[in-house]
């Protein structure tokens, strides 16, 4: 039993040091020239805060984080709002159309987001929302993963308590906002770090429709900074670091609720 620990240990340990590498490979690299990440070298450097500079300067990264927490968090309580509305009303209220809606819905999950891109940007050039935040965020504030998610929490939520609720006298919404949003923070809280992630690192779309330096994000300005033939990887890095920082916090502060969330869903 003891060797069968270790082992366990020990396969951990590898993977954790897999897992914890580019984050470190990032942090060593900030922290050196371009030439120096280059050859390759693991050691910590002297050049972060030129590095740094290069990067408010060449990227102007500040910028790109207010754009990227505006779009991402935007989208975050949208979707929450929208998918939770969804998946409750999925499995409270009854509908001989609710499981052909459901299927509908699961149909569309099919259709590839490459394939909507398109028609997308045309709605929204005739409308005259492109280059602008509301164009980033409309297409990602509906999720049909996130409506299933909350729809399998919800199936798992006492019937009973949402009964006496409408006996009291409650409204669907009144019960939903009072009843069934406190008892389910910790789902909230899982959904909530899927969609900013999703979020945060949404290239593509903000790519097309945010023609403007001003509106650039953090993904778009790493990418922009790495282009030509002598990118400034030092910058880079910094960029990259910046990118990731918001998610690691996120996630550490939600951990708990994170695991709580998924194990919910699943039952």
């Amino acid at each position: 039993m003891k060797i069968k620990n270790l082992v366990s240990h020990i396969f951990l340990i590898i993977c954790s040091i897999f897992t914890l590498f580019p984050f470190l490979w990032l942090i060593i690299g900030a922290t050196n020239s371009s030439s120096q990440i280059t050859i390759g070298k693991m050691s910590i450097g002297t050049n972060f805060l030129i590095n740094f500079s290069s990067a408010i300067k060449k990227a102007n990264v500040l910028l790109g984080l207010k754009n990227s927490l505006v779009i991402a968090l935007s989208i975050t309580i949208l979707v929450l709002i929208i998918s939770s509305l969804a998946g409750y009303s999925l499995v409270i209220f009854p509908d001989s159309k609710r499981d052909f809606i459901f299927k509908v819905m699961l149909f569309s999950m099919m259709i590839p987001f490459a394939g909507q891109l398109i028609p997308l940007f045309k709605i929204f050039t005739k409308i005259g929302l492109l280059n602008t935040y509301l164009a980033a965020i409309l297409p990602s504030i509906s999720s049909v993963y996130l409506a299933f998610f909350f729809k399998q929490s919800f199936k798992a939520f006492p019937r009973e308590l949402i009964e006496a609720s409408r006996l009291d006298g409650l409204s669907e919404f009144g019960i939903f906002l009072k009843i069934v949003f406190p008892v389910m923070k910790s789902t909230y809280a899982a959904a909530g770090i899927v969609a900013f992630m999703g979020a945060w690192n949404s290239y593509m779309w903000p790519l097309i429709v945010l023609q403007s330096n001003k509106k650039m994000t953090l993904p778009m300005m790493a990418a922009s900074i790495s282009n030509g033939y002598s990118p400034d990887y030092g910058a880079l890095m910094v960029i990259l670091i910046i990118a990731t920082l918001p998610m690691i916090i996120v996630f550490f502060t939600l951990q708990r609720h994170f695991v709580q969330g998924m194990t919910g869903s699943i039952k």
